[in-house]
């Protein structure tokens, strides 16, 4: 047994729920077919995403590398058509579960690229002009953001809920619960979830204007279109 490995049936889930209708032509995996590129509902996300981490040990997932794209495959931002609001979700699911994230050089400027070797191109470092700025403080951000709070690497993840285009995830770590709660739906969308009694979370991080906020005992998350808010136990 290796210690890890590229996990690479993440890769299709993640970027098939995520891009939904949205995925290109670009097939990234060509005739593998175990890595279930397709257009994911919530549901089979959920599915998919379970069964590949019940294939390994706890101490295996979150060893392997969680990869959106790699040098044998089309850059994730051209699979999601260049949609930078879709691609900073996958991003964030990537950084957010269980695994040691894999950045792919110049996914974090926003560069492009279709099947190798256009997926392999110089990264422009003569020309910082073209780096995408917004995406890369987004990197910058995510990254501070997992490193500042362990529940978000080391935790164990749980799906709370995964219909109607939204997916929430519970993460729990040492005392420490996180949830991460995301939708792939072109509009605003509102879920409510029942929680403990004394349980208190703190928004810490949200995309498209989402948000979270408790009211006697239960969660309202409120997601914009392609939205996502991660909250932390106080």
């Amino acid at each position: 047994m290796f210690d890890g490995v590229m996990n690479y049936q993440i890769t299709g889930p993640t970027l098939g729920f995520f891009g939904g209708e949205n995925l290109s032509d670009k097939h990234p995996f060509s005739d593998q077919n175990f890595i279930n590129f397709y257009p994911h509902s919530a549901e089979e996300f959920k599915k998919n995403i379970t069964a590949m981490y019940a294939h390994y040990d706890p101490q295996i997932n979150h060893a392997n590398m969680t990869m959106l794209d790699s040098h044998d495959t089309p850059r994730a931002l051209t699979v999601l058509k260049n949609k930078k609001a879709i691609f900073k979700q996958a991003v964030l699911f990537q950084m957010f579960s269980p695994g040691a994230p894999c950045v792919y050089y110049g996914d974090e400027i926003g560069m492009d690229g279709g099947h190798d070797p256009d997926c392999r191109k110089a990264f422009p470092w003569q020309d910082p002009e073209k780096w995408d700025q917004d995406l890369l403080a987004f990197y910058k951000s995510v990254i501070s953001t997992r490193k500042d709070h362990p529940v978000l690497s080391r935790g164990d993840l749980n799906f709370l809920k995964a219909d109607d285009g939204v997916v929430v995830l519970r993460r729990e770590w040492n005392g420490k619960v996180a949830l991460i709660a995301f939708s792939n739906q072109d509009k605003s969308s509102k879920t409510q979830l029942p929680f403990k009694n004394g349980e208190s979370f703190e928004q810490i991080f949200e995309l498209g204007g989402s948000s979270i906020r408790w009211l006697n005992g239960v969660a309202e998350i409120t997601l914009g279109a392609h939205g996502a808010v991660v909250a932390l136990t106080n």
